[in-house]
Order: structure tokens, then sequence, then C-alpha cells
């Protein structure tokens, strides 16, 4: 913990998480400001231990604001092996149906004079 002149307890492991993040996604502290919700002004006084106002209330903030990045994270991790392959491109040669043609089972059935049966066909007694 670091105090300034006017006694005020700053979190230094706090601040270096800050710095970390800061520096891991290539993010000012005028473009992470907003995103936590203050001015980067405020932000920058923080980080400098020159405070005017409540430490504690903006250490809340930046503690929520890198948990929630953290649990982003972490989904993103479990979600990884689920994503889809961007560079994927299909290769099968039969084309997908469009609505206007009919589908090659109609043909068979038709074929067979069963144009009008369902999916069971019904025995006589």
């Amino acid at each position: 913990m670091m105090t300034n002149s006017t006694t005020k307890v700053y979190d230094e492991a706090l601040q270096e998480r800050v710095r970390k993040y800061m520096k891991d996604t290539g993010l000012s502290q005028n473009k992470l400001a907003p995103r936590i919700g203050m001015s980067g002004a405020s932000l920058s006084n923080y980080m400098n231990c020159k405070m005017d106002g409540s430490v504690e209330g903006i250490e809340s903030r930046l503690r929520e604001f890198l948990q929630q990045e953290s649990e982003a994270a972490a989904v993103q991790v479990q979600v990884a092996p689920y994503k889809l392959d961007e560079t994927y491109k299909p290769t099968s040669i039969v084309h997908p149906l469009r609505a206007d043609q009919p589908h090659a089972g109609d043909a068979a059935r038709r074929r067979r004079g069963r144009e009008n049966e369902g999916c069971c066909q019904v025995l006589p007694r």
C-alpha cells in the first residue's frame, strides 16, 4: 500500500494490475477510463497517487472492471474449441436445394405411384 501527502492509501497491486491490463490490451488511460466509468484525468490522478476524491470508489470500480474482464477472457478460453473455422471452405459437390426445385425423393415417389402417401403404408385387412 502506498500513501500520499494527505495520507490516502493506494492499492499498489491494483495499480500494477491496471498497468499490466493496459499494456496487454494496448489501451491508453484515456481509452480505458470511459470503459470504467471515469475520466482520463481521474484515472491518471489515481495511477500517479494524486487523487483529490475517494480512492476507495475508484479502486472498487477498477476491481469490478478487472474481474469482469477476467471472467470474459475465461469464457473465451472455454468456447475456443467450439468456434467455427473461419478458413473452412465447403468441398462437397452436392448443391443445396432451392425452394423452386423439387426434392429428389418427390420424383422417386411419383415413379412408384405413391405421390400422395405419407411416411406410413396402410396394409389391407
